[in-house]
């Protein structure tokens, strides 16, 4: 399996303050961790805070919808 996500979900539905993480892993080595928040998308490399991201899911959709 070349990558796995590991989801650490304590509620189904996200309060405010609250949030879900998804471990990302390739190779069985971290590539990063997504944490989706009620008003937010952050994705954090594996180097940690320096090369945190940080959209509002307005931003994260129009990012995804972009075309190249």
């Amino acid at each position: 399996m070349e990558h796995q996500v590991k989801a650490v979900v304590n509620k189904f539905e996200l309060r405010k303050g609250e949030a879900m993480k998804l471990i990302v892993k390739a190779h069985d080595k971290v590539l990063g961790t997504i944490t989706i928040g009620q008003g937010t998308f952050r994705w954090t490399s594996k180097h940690g805070k320096k090369y945190n991201k940080v959209f509002s899911w307005s931003k994260f959709a129009e990012l995804m919808d972009r075309q190249d």
